[in-house]
């Protein structure tokens, strides 16, 4: 037990430490700092060549890691989301500039350092044997003094926001900005400030942390992952939250892996947390808180329908281009699924877990055609209704959520079904997924064939172009329909403010319920036909990233049209093909362009020229 406990609180100062730097960002700015963990990596790789290569003393390699980070830190502050959120009609907007520079620093980090692993000498040698002192103990001396370090750093951080001028000038902005500013605090300034500090913060502890673990180029998503998870148990914005939330968390994971399979812990650590943010959305230290269509419209809508259904696939199947037909395919399905993740910001959500519909509508429509013999076509509807009911289930208390607390439960999500998944094997065959899944059968209605079965086509290629583009055009029809209807008004209503809905006799909890259920069913029908283009599906089909890359392509199109979401799948899909011919910087590249377009069109490609039909589109 004394064992647990010890690696339990040495954990917990170490994840603490990496995450008072996103809490910080947060208060300040209401930013979520997706390349947090990145910024930790860069830390890590300081120190292994200060400290590791060219043999300088820690405290040097240490002071190195944080000022490096720091000046990144105001670097992405002053020039990236300062602009941007000044610019942004909506705070949501800096969510894709995150993302962006969370790959972009990807990029970099794999171009420059590589995948190796990479370790540094130990600060002290020895290990600790506690039987001496009748201790069931036995402890390196290195992971102590790094977690005696942690809590001096804490320490020191704490009494900075406490009795220094910024820190207090933080601590003003973060309570409340509009009285901060009127008592004459530099808004800009201490903005700067505080995401250079965040940076700073994030570095040092992969400076720390790296004499420990190593580090390598690949790490950086999952330490985001566990510094939300953080905020997230202690209150978004709370700096003696994040401080508690990654000690409770560094317990849980001590006690969970001595008693439980490692994939078991995570899974039961996030379910946990869910329903504790069901009971208190705040954590632990944070406060409570029409169809119309012209003749214009329906001209390009008929234009739209001829080109994408007539002239796409005759022109790709003259040329026989099978990799065009298959990316517009693909296009056409991850359009669909984002269309749920548009929907669910149409209410005022910020959702970062479609994926997680996606691999529950994939695996149902799987199980369904392998192991019952059901009909595609079934199956395909049996799908997006079975994403739809647990998006009800789970649904029901999360939905209570707003903003921040939303959106990082719902991250966590999909990496909740990847676990499930790999964990119910005799259903989902676990690791190894299901494999072999037929075709699309024939499909006819009293004896005469609508659909045929598409392993008699020439090409099955065409079939499944046709069949995704229709599916996007219909899903994309019931959302337009859907926004410009009488439930869009009341959705919209709840997007600008819930409580005063609520006061006008709007049931808010049951339009968010039905709202989420329609996304999630847009998700579901997604994923079962993305696995039968592929005839596979396994746990890793739909992932975190695939997540934020749905919520990237809502944001890339617009929040203020409807159809964005087709438009950012388009560029984003096929921008990372066109780069592949630059192998290595690929990932360097198109991060870069994505955070151009956030800089200079912080609302989405459609705003460039569509913004007078900004009202048609967005009711």
């Amino acid at each position: 037990m004394e064992q647990i406990l010890l690696n339990g609180l040495i954990t917990g100062a170490q994840y603490a430490l990496i995450a008072l730097g996103l809490t910080l960002i947060f208060s300040l700015m209401n930013i979520l700092n997706f390349a947090h963990g990145q910024m930790y990596v860069l830390g890590a790789f300081v120190t292994y060549y200060v400290y590791g290569k060219l043999g300088m003393p820690f405290i040097v390699a240490v002071i190195a890691s944080g000022l490096t980070l720091a000046l990144i830190g105001a670097i992405f502050e002053k020039y990236l989301f300062n602009p941007v959120i000044k610019k942004s009609l909506r705070e949501e907007s800096s969510m894709l500039l995150a993302a962006g520079t969370a790959f972009f620093l990807d990029a970099l980090i794999l171009i420059v350092f590589g995948e190796k692993q990479r370790s540094v000498p130990a600060l002290v040698d020895g290990v600790f044997f506690g039987e001496t002192y009748g201790l069931d103990i036995i402890i390196p001396y290195n992971r102590v003094v790094i977690g005696v370090i942690a809590v001096i750093m804490i320490t020191a951080f704490i009494l900075f926001m406490q009795y220094s001028k910024p820190g207090r000038a933080m601590r003003a902005l973060a309570q409340d900005k509009t009285a901060a500013q009127l008592m004459g605090v530099n808004l800009d300034r201490y903005s700067l400030i505080g995401f250079a500090m965040g940076a700073m913060l994030a570095g040092v502890a992969g400076s720390l942390l790296v004499t420990i673990t190593g580090v390598n180029s690949g790490i950086g998503g999952g330490i985001s992952i566990q510094a939300f998870t953080m905020i997230m148990i202690g209150g978004a914005g709370v700096i003696s939250g994040a401080i508690l939330g990654g000690f409770i968390l560094g317990l849980v994971e001590a006690f969970g892996l001595y008693y439980l399979p490692g994939d078991i812990t995570y899974l039961t650590i996030f379910v946990c947390l869910m329903i504790f943010l069901t009971l208190r959305p705040q954590g632990l230290m944070g406060k409570p808180w029409g169809w119309l269509m012209d003749k214009k419209f329906i001209i390009r809508v008929i234009i739209s329908l001829i080109v994408l259904l007539v002239v796409i696939p005759t022109v790709l199947i003259v040329t026989q281009r099978n990799d065009y037909l298959y990316g517009i395919t693909s296009v056409a399905i991850l359009a669909m699924i984002s269309a749920g993740v548009w929907l669910t910001f149409f209410m005022g959500r910020i959702n970062i877990g479609q994926g997680a519909y996606a691999l529950i509508g994939a695996y149902s429509a799987a199980v369904l055609i392998t192991q019952l013999n059901l009909s595609f076509w079934v199956a395909l509807f049996l799908a997006g209704f079975v994403a739809a009911l647990f998006s009800i289930i789970i649904g029901l208390p999360i939905l209570r959520l707003k903003g921040v607390y939303f959106s990082m439960i719902t991250l966590t999500l999909t990496e909740v079904v990847r676990l499930i998944a790999i964990a119910w094997t005799p259903v989902t065959n676990g690791p190894r997924g299901i494999t072999d899944i037929p075709l699309p059968g024939e499909l006819s209605i009293f004896g005469l064939t609508i659909i045929p079965d598409f392993a008699t086509m020439q090409n099955s290629k065409i079939g499944f172009y046709y069949l995704s583009v229709i599916a996007m055009i219909i899903t994309f029809t019931i959302l337009y329909r859907l926004v410009n209807s009488r439930m869009g008004i009341l959705l919209k209503s709840l997007q600008q403010n819930e409580e005063l809905a609520s006061s006008f006799g709007v049931n808010i909890s049951y339009l968010r319920v039905i709202s989420y259920a329609i996304a999630s069913f847009f998700g579901g029908v997604g994923g079962a036909i993305f696995i039968n283009l592929t005839q596979s599906v396994y746990p890793t089909t739909f992932q975190v990233a695939d997540s934020i890359n749905y919520m990237l392509y809502t944001f890339l199109g617009g929040l203020a049209y409807v159809f964005g979401p087709i438009l950012g799948a388009f560029v984003l899909y096929f921008s990372w093909d066109i780069l592949f011919i630059f192998k290595e910087y690929q990932l360097l590249i198109y991060s870069g362009i994505m955070i151009l377009l956030m800089l200079f069109l912080p609302n989405g490609l459609l705003s460039l020229r569509l913004k007078k039909w900004q009202n048609q589109f967005y009711k």
